[in-house]
């Protein structure tokens, strides 16, 4: 059962008025979910659930599930940019999507990468403690390398070096 104010289940005024001051609606809905409850009405065709279960009921892949349609305003690629697994809202392309890269995420796949993943954070927190011994520092760039090296060791069977460099590779800067 949800609850929220009518004028939420009718209108979306309160998302209008968050554009308009620039704020957005998702702390306004959290702070809701805490005053009404775990799942609410914030417009005519939206609920937000800060239930345990809402993640896997929303996002879960099962044959006995309800299909949920993605919202094209939230889920769209970029204009020029080709549709991937997360963006494509067609159901029957993003599910031969998702078959194709369904082995490298199954659990076997996972406990065998699990070394390498571990590999990097060891790394990652190194570098992490060496640079915080001088002061406050950026850390977004440090997990960039993070991923890159990740992503470089899993893919192509090797790192790039990125968290012991300090960079990325200048073959790999025009994607960045």
């Amino acid at each position: 059962m949800t609850s929220g104010n009518f004028h939420l289940k009718v209108d979306n005024l309160h998302k209008k008025y968050g554009e308009l001051t620039f704020y957005t609606y998702v702390p306004i809905s959290l702070l809701l979910n805490r005053v009404l409850g775990q799942i609410i009405r914030i417009g005519p065709n939206e609920l937000s659930s800060t239930h345990p279960s809402a993640l896997k009921d929303i996002y879960g892949h099962h044959a006995s599930a309800q299909t949920f349609l993605k919202d094209p305003r939230m889920y769209s690629s970029p204009l020029g940019q080709s549709q991937s697994v997360l963006t494509t809202i067609d159901i029957g392309q993003h599910a031969r999507m998702r078959r194709l890269l369904s082995h490298a995420f199954s659990d076997r796949a996972l406990a065998d990468q699990e070394a390498f993943i571990h590999e990097h954070v060891d790394k990652l927190i190194a570098q992490l403690r060496q640079q915080a011994q001088d002061g406050p520092f950026d850390i977004i760039p440090w997990f960039n390398f993070f991923t890159f090296d990740v992503i470089g060791d899993l893919s192509f069977g090797e790192s790039f070096d990125s968290l012991s460099e300090g960079n990325i590779p200048r073959s790999l800067s025009n994607l960045w």
